[in-house]
């Protein structure tokens, strides 16, 4: 495969971008008013965690995000409720198209994204049946400061049967070397054992921050 090259846009911080703070007072679908929704989709620039904030005690109340996640892909994920705090999703959404709630909330809540969560990009498959596999990754600090990023990979692919999309149901791991919890300035790493994709992660981030990722595996095999 050629060279690939990923360099990433400045994420959102803003906790009310997808759902300004409104009163829901029953099972219902929240209105996507923030300012990262036009038309009733909400798009982010990367793929970003999503945050509910409830100001009274919704820990009874499930709210169920709809989107896409970096391939397009649509998924979806049941997000509980916390007491006057943010519950933050398990998935990385790049659009969001709905949000449901199980029930009224106790006074209002607002959903958006927070640059400090982090983000990552769109997987890149790669030539699994390389043989023998040899794979170098780097990811170099181009602006800002202030976050750590690294890079994951996955064994699954997206067409087997128990995987519907690599944001939802893929096994994702750290690469060694290039783990998104430790790596603050440029770095690189490899891999030499056969996977299915990788993709660059920031574990933690600021709006300023850009980071150059590059995938180079041999054309052998």
């Amino acid at each position: 495969m050629r060279p690939q090259v990923i360099t990433t846009a400045v994420m959102s911080n803003n906790a009310d971008g997808i759902a300004e703070s409104q009163a829901v007072g029953s099972a219902t679908t929240m209105e996507l008013d923030g300012a990262l929704a036009s038309g009733g989709v909400a798009t982010l620039a990367n793929a970003q965690l999503v945050g509910i904030t409830s100001d009274g005690n919704d820990t009874g109340i499930t709210f169920t995000v709809a989107g896409t996640d970096p391939n397009g892909t649509t998924i979806s994920e049941a997000v509980t409720g916390v007491n006057g705090a943010v519950a933050t999703s398990t998935f990385y959404f790049k659009t969001v198209t709905s949000i449901t709630t199980s029930g009224a909330v106790a006074t209002t809540a607002l959903v958006g994204t927070l640059a400090a969560d982090g983000m990552v990009t769109k997987p890149v498959p790669v030539n699994w049946r390389q043989s023998p596999f040899n794979m170098s990754l780097s990811g170099d600090l181009t602006a800002g400061t202030g976050g750590t990023f690294g890079m994951q990979y996955t064994v699954d692919g997206p067409e087997d049967s128990y995987t519907n999309s690599f944001g939802q149901d893929a096994n994702w791991r750290d690469v060694v070397g290039l783990d998104p919890d430790d790596v603050s300035t440029d770095d690189d790493s490899n891999i030499a054992f056969p996977v299915r994709a990788v993709r660059g992660k920031f574990s933690a981030g600021s709006t300023d921050m850009v980071v150059k990722f590059t995938i180079i595996q041999g054309q052998n095999g």
